[in-house]
């Protein structure tokens, strides 16, 4: 008997975070989870290859507290597939930080006594962690008793460096009582992935240099006016303005449109609630 396939039809509720994985896929956009514990954020994440080929592709997890050789070694695995760092705040910083080289470059250099070996890396980073030290900050149910100081403390374990190559992030609720009880699902994957392969064979909005976004990312009057007024309102900084852009290319590469509009700017802000002047 055929073992049944993860798919994203199986995820009840949560179509926000679905659309989000979707346009992911489709620009090629490293993805963060944010959540309480029990929220789906694994169930979410290992979902993801279904939706960027009909092949199994690499789903590679290394454990919580794994060494510098043990991350570049998930790092080679999960070329061509996917790298997922569970509870992103836990692991080590130094083998966080070993990511930045592998994500820039899609190559990592190792030095040896008989000379550099280089490897290709090329794999889209999906990693989750709490919002805060208990885990309850976004969560109805449960009370934060963490201070804002603990809160911005824990957050800053993610260095700048690393949210920099993080394009996309998805707060992810825990799920209503009405939607476990509901019978509809959405999407199956199947359908979502033929959307994700039209948008990219235009060309992977997440490579784009800071020169490309200009000559690519054309605004039109509305979209244009709406990202001003977000940088005046909601204090973006100049790393999310490129990463908004980016995204928002994608949304529209997904409507087959070849301009940005302002709901598509307004979507990729949407997808961007860990910026240091946005979050809380």
């Amino acid at each position: 008997m055929t073992k049944r396939r993860i798919d994203l039809h199986d995820i009840r509720g949560q179509e926000h975070i679905k659309r989000g994985i979707e346009v992911a896929c489709a620009g090629g956009h490293n993805v963060l989870f944010i959540g309480p514990p029990h929220s789906g954020k694994t169930m979410m994440a290992r979902r993801v290859p279904s939706l960027l080929s009909a092949e199994k592709l690499p789903f590679v997890k290394p454990k919580v507290g794994c060494n510098e050789t043990e991350i570049i070694e998930a790092c080679k695995e999960a070329t061509r597939g996917i790298l997922y760092l569970d509870n992103l705040v836990d692991h080590r910083r130094s083998c966080v930080e070993l990511l930045r080289q592998p994500m820039e470059d899609k190559q990592i250099r190792i030095s040896k006594i008989s000379g550099t070996e280089t490897y290709e890396t090329d794999f889209m980073l999906i990693a989750s962690m709490s919002p805060c030290p208990c885990g309850y900050f976004t969560d109805p149910k449960h009370e934060c008793n963490c201070s804002p100081f603990h809160i911005q403390r824990y957050l800053s374990r993610v260095s700048g460096p690393i949210l920099d190559l993080i394009d996309i992030h998805l707060e992810v609720p825990r799920l209503k009582l009405e939607h476990l009880s509901d019978k509809r699902c959405g999407e199956f994957s199947e359908e979502i992935r033929k959307r994700v392969a039209k948008a990219r064979a235009k060309g992977l909005s997440s490579r784009l240099t800071t020169q490309e976004i200009e000559n690519v990312c054309k605004l039109d009057k509305e979209a244009d006016e709406l990202l001003k007024l977000a940088i005046l309102e909601l204090g973006i900084s100049a790393r999310a303005y490129d990463k908004i852009l980016k995204v928002a290319s994608t949304i529209a590469s997904l409507d087959a449109t070849g301009v940005i509009q302002a709901h598509h700017i307004s979507e990729a802000i949407s997808y961007r609630s860990l910026d240091r002047n946005l979050w809380g």
